[in-house]
């Protein structure tokens, strides 16, 4: 009987130390960040600063996750943190079309097991909010 319950027990703590949540959320042509244009004053309007939080959590899986922890960086919960920071600061701007200057703040963990890492990461961007003015021609 006990045999059995560490087995139960094994398996339930494998389940829950494995799943994950993703939380995803886009914006149109959000990932042309580098994209360099030119504008003159009355083809843009700053709408002011504006600052946005993402979290995210990432399971990986034996050598990945092994690398992940030496190297310190936990790129997949890092780019997913990213994102969501992103996209809730242009939420937060009514009208905003892109974020220019964006600076981050980032934190990341990496918590090696057995045979996976548990990767955390955190960025919060702060940036100044734009909206662009359609040309009247």
């Amino acid at each position: 009987m006990k045999r059995i319950a560490s087995i139960v027990l094994g398996l339930v703590l494998v389940v829950v130390a494995t799943s994950c949540t993703i939380q995803r959320k886009t914006i149109n042509q959000i990932g042309f960040q580098n994209l360099e244009i030119s504008l003159q004053p009355n083809q843009y309007e700053i709408i002011g600063d504006v600052e946005g939080t993402g979290k995210s959590k990432q399971v990986i899986f034996f050598l990945s996750g092994f690398i992940s922890a030496i190297t310190g960086r936990s790129v997949g919960a890092f780019v997913r943190a990213k994102e969501l920071a992103e996209f809730e600061a242009v939420s937060k701007a009514r009208g905003a079309d892109v974020l220019v200057s964006p600076r981050y703040e980032v934190k990341t963990r990496s918590i090696p097991l057995l045979l996976v890492t548990i990767e955390k990461a955190e960025v919060t961007i702060y940036a100044k909010a734009v909206r662009l003015i359609p040309s009247k021609n």
